[in-house]
């Protein structure tokens, strides 16, 4: 078994469930549900076990996590100052921006998480994200970022109204994958 805890706060208890558990597992040390999906999208049920943990492992490498969101209170995190309610940006669980929208924000964190460069980057739309500011949401960071592919997803997620998945290389990733 394959455990994918898609936390940094579920990590720990992740790999103590190792040795706790009858069956044999395996952990693969995803903090951010787009690492998950990485690491999902290059597991291949021909291969062994171990070799599926490395590959996955390694796609891990390869993504950044863009969370953008509204900030719960006032306060100066990172050298970044924000008001209660003002959008967000955080990359890999860091506060990296603060914006007037939530789009500012997300152009903001991608532009971030793209600095090593990216090829793909993949919009997940919260729950409170109509179609058309996804759709905006993919023209902004297309124009950003004009040489990566720019995927969007309807994600549901709460909390966050935009999730991305920024992406080094799709060398691991196999072609024309849809969710």
């Amino acid at each position: 078994v394959i455990v994918l805890p898609n936390h940094a706060n579920v990590v720990f208890a992740a790999n103590q469930a190792v040795g706790l558990a009858r069956a044999t597992l395996h952990v693969v040390a995803s903090r951010s549900a787009v690492q998950g999906v990485a690491a999902a999208l290059v597991f291949d049920h021909e291969r062994q076990v171990a070799e599926n943990v490395r590959v996955m492992a390694d796609a891990l490498a390869h993504v950044r996590t863009v969370e953008v969101t509204m900030a719960a209170a006032s306060r100066t995190v990172n050298g970044v100052a924000v008001a209660e309610g003002q959008p967000i940006a955080l990359v890999d669980g860091e506060l990296v921006a603060a914006a007037a929208t939530a789009l500012d924000a997300l152009v903001a964190g991608v532009l971030r998480a793209a600095a090593a460069g990216a090829s793909l980057v993949t919009l997940y739309g919260g729950a409170g994200c109509s179609g058309d500011e996804l759709a905006a949401g993919r023209a902004e960071v297309s124009r950003a970022l004009p040489d990566a592919e720019v995927e969007t997803i309807d994600g549901g997620q709460q909390l966050y109204n935009f999730i991305a998945s920024v992406e080094a290389s799709t060398a691991l990733r196999p072609p024309s994958t849809s969710l």
